[in-house]
């Protein structure tokens, strides 16, 4: 007979999402470029409902990707 295992995990730490107008002030952009980003080139985002919502650790590897491919 073999044992059944059970793993636990600890609690689930969620960031807080980023709103649009968050990420807008953050990159200095304006709502068109943030949403244009958004569609064209990969910018993470979450949609929940019809509101878009960018987790922060997401957006900084994605400035940080895209800074490095520049080089």
């Amino acid at each position: 007979m073999t044992k059944k295992t059970t793993v636990t995990q600890g609690p689930v730490q969620i960031e807080p999402l980023l709103s649009i107008p968050e990420v807008m002030r953050m990159l200095n952009l304006g709502r068109d470029a943030v949403y244009r980003l958004i569609r064209e080139e990969g910018l993470p985002s979450l949609k929940l409902g019809t509101r878009h919502k960018v987790v922060p650790s997401s957006l900084a590897a994605w400035v940080k990707q895209r800074e490095q491919s520049s080089i």
